[in-house]
């Protein structure tokens, strides 16, 4: 589950134990039950603990993020139950979409070569919505898929994704269903943040880095979404939603672009974009 804007208090793990003092838990207390959390979406290689927290005053669950190493590179998101450590699935990332994300990032080397030119050219942050521990590119793409569970079955026996293949078959979930976030739009969701505090350059729109993609010819056929929001850090600023759209297309397998529906933040709300674009294609 992807919240609109993570917000965690963290502790970076620097010794075997997590925290010291107030805390009641150690690493290898949380080791078993995300193991086993892992193996059920075929995830068997050892994982690396990268930060979790204990906020015993407030008494909220653990904060915590780990990394994957094989069969591809990940950095999802788990909430452990304080009393039991049991992973909460609805409010952790989903692992095998993280893993679908790391081969992406693995097989599409062009594409992040090209992200990182239009971060650059339009003045933006590398790490949208960032943590303390966020990695380029992991968190500048989210993914949305109807139908995972035949994928994830068939990753389980291969240990495998081959996203250059599935990408033309995966079509994007209705992204306003309960703890999800609207604006995965499609299949693959490019995200953008652009700071305007003491930034020279203008403020661009979704459609503007949307030409940078299609000139550049690095999208294979598919459902993508380019997701551009603009905030301000300084906190005597008030930015509202404005700024903030995104532009949904398809790329087809000659490489043709079609823009589907390009909606600011407050009409993504309103309606099943891909679902209505479908449905429309599919009576002509």
């Amino acid at each position: 589950m992807k919240n609109f804007k993570r917000i965690i208090q963290t502790i970076l793990i620097s010794t075997p134990i997590l925290l010291s003092g107030c805390s009641d838990f150690s690493e290898e207390d949380l080791n078993k039950p995300i193991q086993e959390h892992l193996a059920k979406y075929g995830v068997t290689e050892k994982f690396t603990l990268i930060e979790t927290d204990d906020n015993w005053f407030e008494g909220i669950d653990h904060q915590t993020t780990i990394k994957i190493n094989k069969p591809y590179v990940a950095y999802p998101f788990l909430m452990v139950e304080r009393d039991t450590l049991k992973i909460l699935e609805e409010e952790s990332d989903n692992i095998f979409l993280e893993e679908f994300k790391g081969a992406y990032i693995e097989q599409h080397t062009e594409v992040f070569k090209l992200i990182k030119h239009i971060i650059k050219k339009y003045g933006l942050l590398k790490h949208p919505e960032g943590t303390p521990t966020s990695v380029f590119p992991y968190d500048n793409i989210e993914l949305n898929i109807i139908g995972t569970q035949v994928l994830l079955d068939d990753f389980k026996k291969t240990h495998k994704i081959d996203t250059k293949a599935l990408l033309p078959t995966l079509r994007p979930s209705d992204p306003r269903r309960v703890n999800y976030n609207s604006r995965y739009v499609g299949v693959v969701n490019f995200l953008f943040e652009f700071d305007m505090n003491k930034n020279k350059h203008p403020i661009p729109k979704a459609t503007d880095l949307l030409e940078d993609f299609q000139k550049s010819g690095v999208l294979t056929q598919g459902i993508y979404n380019i997701d551009l929001l603009v905030d301000d850090s300084n906190p005597d600023n008030m930015v509202g939603w404005d700024y903030n759209n995104v532009v949904l297309i398809e790329v087809d397998e000659n490489g043709k672009y079609t823009i589907i529906a390009n909606p600011t933040y407050d009409d993504l709300d309103k309606a099943y974009f891909y679902g209505d674009y479908a449905a429309k294609k599919n009576k002509e």
